[in-house]
């Protein structure tokens, strides 16, 4: 008994000593309580500068979401919030070509506890013309990043954590990566060179995508649907879940991986195009295990469920 005492103490102690910190730090940063609302002043601030003297973006920060738009000029425009804290701003500028926008925040959690009241507030917006000629790099932690609406020609890499990565009417000239875990990667009306997705404990979602040559898809504990698809060769891994897929048009290979979740679609073009190689086990397969054809390869792995594939 003596020892539970002590057990529910310590945890009780814990528990005091953390609303504690949330307080302190929340007061620090000018959160008002009564209102609920963060009294620090968050001002709009705007970066702008000619496309022609860029030809990479880079933007690093974290727990802020980055998105991307079409900018109504030629120019870049850089949409950010600047904080009466300078620890949580940025440094801005262009060098050889290259605009980097980087976040100035190196405080410890601990610090950080007040300010994230107001962290709904703050985001970065990159607005860039309609046509960039050039390469984007986007990278942030637990928060979203989206881009819609935006042709690139050089290669797009997204990268966050504990968010979604979402992507819209964009033609993106070189590879274009999106990253994420625990959140969605979703995809419609793009069109690229390559595509390589990666994910964990979050689905993927594509919608009429058009990919030069490799269409990449991983992740894990999370489905994976592909509709409307012309691509090249098609790669698709998940585990524990679904994958599902229609009306794709194949060029040289489709491999689909999962276990412990069904595999169903349809390809466009007859069974005859492909050498097929299948594999499941307590479930059916309307596949041939193994059938040499045509030059086209499919290849169709699960485990605990269903294969069912159609061609048209």
């Amino acid at each position: 008994m003596k020892s539970k005492n002590t057990v529910l103490m310590v945890a009780i102690a814990f528990l005091i000593s953390a609303a504690v910190i949330c307080i302190v730090g929340a007061a620090r940063e000018g959160y008002d309580f009564l209102s609920g609302t963060s009294l620090k002043q968050l001002d709009m601030e705007e970066y702008s500068v000619s496309a022609g003297d860029v030809k990479a973006i880079f933007i690093q920060d974290k727990d802020k979401k980055l998105s991307v738009a079409q900018s109504e000029d030629d120019k870049i425009h850089v949409i950010y919030y600047k904080s009466e804290n300078p620890a949580y701003n940025y440094t801005i500028g262009v060098d050889s070509g290259k605009l980097s926008v980087v976040s100035n925040d190196q405080s410890r959690w601990f610090e950080r506890v007040g300010f994230w009241v107001s962290l709904a507030d703050m985001h970065v917006t990159l607005k860039i013309p309609a046509e960039f000629a050039g390469e984007l790099e986007l990278r942030t932690s637990n928060s979203s990043i989206t881009m819609y609406d935006v042709n690139v020609t050089g290669r797009v890499l997204m990268k966050t954590s504990n968010s979604s990565v979402s992507v819209s009417n964009v033609n993106v000239g070189d590879t274009l990566s999106a990253e994420t875990t625990n959140g969605g990667i979703t995809l419609s009306n793009v069109e690229t060179d390559s595509l390589i997705m990666k994910n964990s404990n979050g689905k993927l979602d594509m919608l009429n995508l058009k990919v030069e040559r490799l269409l990449d898809g991983k992740t894990s504990n999370g489905k994976i649907y592909f509709r409307n698809i012309d691509a090249e060769d098609i790669k698709m891994k998940t585990n524990n879940s679904i994958i599902e897929f229609s009306n794709i048009t194949v060029g040289k290979a489709i491999d689909c991986k999962t276990s412990n979740g069904k595999i169903t679609g349809d390809v466009n073009g007859p069974q005859s195009d492909y050498s097929i190689t299948s594999k499941t086990s307590n479930g059916n397969n309307n596949l041939p295990t193994s059938a040499p054809g045509g030059e086209k390869k499919m290849n169709m792995v699960t485990s605990n469920s269903k294969i069912e594939v159609t061609f048209k």
